[in-house]
């Protein structure tokens, strides 16, 4: 039998995306706002990420996000956040994507997708470097 859901926290915009891990649920809303973390154990929340995402992904310590464009952020990077916050500031892994969107990591690299010009699938090694087509 199913259990009852639980609302864990209400979000000022419209949350499309999740990644979760045993502490914390991260939440992006659609192209603009924030990404948001939110206990499981008392639905507090604070701000991870200041950029808009439209996608997450994360590993052990860090949580990864992708900003394809829309209201006043930052467009086209792919960036990541310890999972504490981007306090000052988020780690920049690539620049300048074509409406971006996806990502994935792995222990050594970060993978999206570009959807605009050549449609591409690229990487680029977590401890920093240039962006790689992969299609």
């Amino acid at each position: 039998m199913a259990g009852v859901p639980v609302v864990l926290a209400h979000l000022p915009t419209a949350p499309t995306v999740i990644t979760v891990d045993c502490t914390t649920v991260y939440v992006a809303p659609y192209e603009i706002g924030v990404v948001t973390a939110v206990s499981l154990a008392d639905g507090s929340q604070r701000t991870l990420n200041p950029i808009s995402a439209n996608s997450l992904a994360m590993d052990a310590t860090r949580v990864y996000s992708v900003s394809p464009g829309g209201g006043n952020e930052p467009q086209g990077l792919v960036i990541s956040c310890p999972k504490t916050g981007c306090s000052p500031s988020y780690t920049t892994l690539a620049t300048g994507q074509d409406a971006v969107w996806g990502v994935a990591v792995d222990d050594q690299n970060v993978y999206w997708t570009n959807q605009g010009g050549d449609a591409a699938v690229e990487k680029a090694p977590l401890t920093g470097g240039p962006a790689v087509k992969l299609t």
